[in-house]
């Protein structure tokens, strides 16, 4: 035999036999078994036991199927003016002070705080009495809103840090003006329109995992917390799930339901299924951005 090539070694017969008869056995147990696993996946597709449905979802890792999402939290100052930055904003744009003219400090000061407390449901009438007044004429409320709003003194910690920088959007909400974390809708209510910020992914856990937190520390601000769900936003019909001041602590555990429904419910008008999907439009224009109930 040449130098350099290798001498190809035969199998034996006899291992090749045996190597058959096992590949023979793994088919024949795969086929037989597929019956029973079709009876399983139906089972797990059509029960409301949590978790079930995920163990058959195709091309989905099976420890992927357990991580869910953090609830989202939405901040509101209960004060929501800052004195000094209301104060410049007052000299500025009417050139009035505190000393000059008390009573149009005072009448101004009450319309900027009006504007960071607007709120469908407690005092979106009072701006009738400026409905008259020229030097309010035209102004972006939204924008002074922004200005007069005290800095973000929120610190946010999670259990699971990926080291992704957390931060705080400013919204404007049918309560007032406030802050939002872990919302994937914030982006629709975003006041601040110059302030670009990278796509930020909500924070999950795993449904395996005992400690799964987030701590949110406020030290100088009393503030009114609204939990709620990632894919939905707040409204004026809200109820806040806490209050918290200077000095308190709020601690609220959450217990994770997982509610499925039938694909078959999507055929069925939004006035009989008394909802809509996130991915439907209201009308030609108006696109839902929230599971919406139809009264």
């Amino acid at each position: 035999m040449p130098k350099g090539i290798k001498e190809r070694k035969e199998k034996p017969p006899a291992m090749l036999s045996c190597l058959a008869r096992i590949k023979s056995i793994m088919a024949y147990t795969k086929d037989s078994m597929l019956p029973a696993y079709h009876l399983y996946a139906d089972f797990c597709q059509e029960t409301t036991l949590h978790g079930m449905k995920h163990s058959v979802q195709p091309r989905v890792h099976c420890c992927e199927s357990w991580w869910s999402a953090f609830p989202a939290i939405t901040a509101c100052f209960i004060q929501r003016i800052d004195p000094e930055k209301a104060r410049v904003i007052i000299e500025t744009y009417w050139n009035v002070s505190e000393e000059s003219d008390p009573d149009k400090y005072d009448y101004y000061q009450g319309f900027l705080e009006l504007i960071a407390d607007v709120s469908f449901r407690t005092n979106l009438q009072n701006f009738w009495k400026y409905q008259n007044d020229n030097t309010v004429k035209d102004m972006d409320l939204m924008e002074l809103a922004s200005k007069i709003h005290p800095s973000n003194i929120l610190k946010v910690m999670v259990s699971r840090s990926t080291g992704e920088k957390l931060h705080w959007t400013p919204v404007m909400t049918e309560v007032g003006m406030c802050v939002s974390f872990n919302s994937l809708y914030a982006k629709f209510q975003h006041i601040q329109k110059d302030d670009v910020r990278e796509k930020q992914s909500l924070q999950q856990f795993h449904y395996l995992t005992g400690q799964c937190y987030i701590r949110v520390h406020s030290l100088r601000k009393s503030v009114r917390y609204f939990i709620h769900s990632p894919y939905e936003i707040p409204t004026a019909i809200s109820n806040p799930t806490g209050e918290v001041t200077p000095g308190e602590e709020l601690v609220i555990d959450y217990k994770e339901v997982e509610i499925q429904a039938s694909e078959e419910l999507r055929q069925l008008r939004p006035d009989q299924r008394r909802c809509r999907y996130s991915d439907e439009w209201i009308s030609d224009s108006i696109r839902v951005i929230l599971i919406e109930s139809v009264a």
